[in-house]
Order: structure tokens, then C-alpha cells, then sequence
């Protein structure tokens, strides 16, 4: 069954987990987020690479203005932004992660 969503908002909600953003010089504030953790198996010649790429998408308007480096806990686990995040043009933003170890 197919399901449209004239709000972004409907379908971020439905599929949602809690992300709490935190910007230097502001309080820390909770936004919904689809989180995906795909895990990239790359071979160039004899070497064989596999790494995780994190990544968050949201409704665009949640995280305007947010830039990289910016530092989000989901599921208990800290990142930040490797990049800026990117809009899709329907209202929604997907940023790519990277772990924090600095805060593990």
C-alpha cells in the first residue's frame, strides 16, 4: 500500500529515532531523525576496506543553519557532522556521520 506525505514531518515521525544536537554556546535541543549505519565493503586490488557511514537524514527546517563538526547523540552513541547537511529538495536534509571518539 502506497502512502504519500505532503509533510515531511509525517514521515520522519513515523520512522523516527530522538537526536539531541549541541552547539557551542546554545542549550542542547532534540530533534527526529532516521538514523542508518550502512557498512561499505570496498577492494582495490589486495586491499580490502570495510567501514560503517553513519548517516542522519531530518526535516530540513530542524537542522538549518547547523554546519559540520556539529555534535548529535543518537541512541547513546555521540557524533558529529562530517559535513553540512545537504536538503533533498522535499523537505528533508540528510548529513552524513562520523563516531565522536572524543566523547566516548
Amino acid at each position: 500500500m502506497r502512502q504519500d506525505f505532503d509533510d515531511p514531518r509525517e514521515f520522519i515521525d513515523d520512522f523516527a529515532d530522538k537526536v539531541t544536537i549541541t552547539v557551542e554556546g546554545r542549550a542542547p535541543f532534540d530533534v527526529l531523525g532516521i538514523f542508518d549505519e550502512k557498512y561499505l565493503n570496498a577492494k582495490a586490488g589486495e586491499f580490502d576496506m570495510t567501514a560503517a557511514r553513519p548517516r542522519l537524514s531530518c526535516v530540513a527546517a530542524d537542522i538549518a543553519g547547523l554546519k559540520k563538526y556539529t555534535r548529535a547523540v543518537i541512541g547513546g552513541k555521540p557524533y558529529y557532522f562530517d559535513h553540512d547537511p545537504h536538503p533533498d529538495g522535499n523537505g528533508l536534509a540528510v548529513v552524513f556521520l562520523a563516531l565522536d571518539t572524543d566523547e566516548l
